[in-house]
């Protein structure tokens, strides 16, 4: 798949996006339900401890009790919350959430980890910028938002770390107040701060859509769900806010991203620069969905893989040198720039 022409990467990625978010968001539609495939141990909860199975349909966590086609967890926003259960379970931030409400033993835990780390280890955040179906549904903000002519919010540097410490500190929210839960003195409002990101994630209110099911958008009937409801109406108004205005603002706070995150460096997915090809024009720069300049000013030839990019490949695709820019999976190239005819001479050289 050697980028030769402008959007052929792109057609691929919208292609794959495409497939992806009919699998993740219609799986229990497409696939009957006596062909419930799981691959690991289900991981139920203890008598007695909450569930979004357990919650009533006017309460926030309440999701259509039907269950998913594989239960288990991948690198990407598959949500608990899908119409009639989806194809995968929940994402990975559920999946330690609950369990560490329902203090679940670590060596019942690893499976679904070691299932988990292996996809990521494979594809990296290949899963947010292609598969990701929150990330999709922002690409079409994005896309309505320029053939609707409104330029996008610039970030100051300040701003751009900014955003940087807003990932962590909601993935320690929601992590910490899970673990608050099963805090014995907490036990009388264990079920309100049961998955407390479920409850503000833009996930919840925006995937039943898509199954023509209304979800709870509003609960009051105690302070810590009125707080989380609020909460909820931010996170959404803020989703969308972040795609229409700024450049998939979401994706770079996105703390389901944070954790597939960590393998950017050192695992299957690398983007590769050779810095002899560069003329420093900045369209890697410009182009960048998540207005990240770490390729633009990477000086030496090697991997330029960072935290914030979701390997989208728009900067391969973009890039007006041949074999400057190139992304490889286990060593092996999959897409490199090649848009511009060079002389014979640059021709010759390959990417490092």
């Amino acid at each position: 798949m050697i980028a030769r022409r402008l959007g052929r990467i792109g057609m691929w990625r919208r292609a794959v996006q495409a497939v992806s978010f009919s699998l993740l968001v219609y799986g229990a539609f497409l696939i009957p339900s006596r062909m419930e495939m799981s691959l690991l141990p289900a991981l139920k909860p203890p008598p007695g401890e909450p569930s979004t199975t357990r919650f009533d349909r006017g309460k926030i966590l309440w999701a259509a009790d039907n269950p998913p086609r594989v239960d288990s967890y991948p690198p990407a926003a598959a949500c608990r919350f899908m119409p009639k259960g989806g194809m995968f379970k929940a994402c990975i931030l559920h999946f330690l959430s609950e369990n560490l409400t329902w203090r679940t033993s670590f060596k019942h835990m690893l499976p679904h980890l070691l299932f988990y780390v292996a996809l990521a280890f494979i594809f990296a955040r290949l899963w947010c910028g292609w598969v990701c179906p929150l990330g999709s549904v922002g690409d079409v903000l994005c896309y309505a938002r320029k053939k609707l002519g409104f330029d996008h919010l610039k970030f100051s540097p300040a701003a751009q770390r900014l955003l940087k410490t807003g990932n962590y500190a909601i993935l320690a929210l929601a992590l910490g107040l899970s673990i608050l839960a099963a805090w014995p003195p907490l036990s009388v409002c264990k079920d309100q701060l049961f998955l407390p990101y479920c409850q503000m994630c833009p996930g919840r209110a925006i995937f039943p859509l898509f199954g023509a099911t209304i979800p709870n958008l509003g609960d009051f009937s105690t302070a810590i769900y009125g707080t989380f409801t609020v909460l909820g109406w931010l996170f959404l108004a803020t989703f969308v806010l972040a795609f229409f205005t700024g450049k998939n603002v979401w994706c770079r706070i996105c703390p389901i991203g944070t954790f597939t995150s960590f393998f950017n460096r050192g695992a299957g997915a690398s983007l590769i620069k050779n810095a002899a090809k560069c003329s420093s024009c900045g369209v890697c720069a410009d182009c960048c969905p998540v207005a990240s300049t770490r390729v633009y000013n990477a000086k030496e030839s090697g991997d330029t893989s960072h935290a914030d990019c979701i390997l989208c490949l728009r900067c391969v695709e973009m890039c007006p040198k041949d074999g400057c820019l190139a992304f490889k999976l286990f060593g092996r190239e999959v897409a490199r720039s090649a848009f511009q005819p060079q002389a014979a001479g640059e021709r010759d050289s390959q990417p490092s």
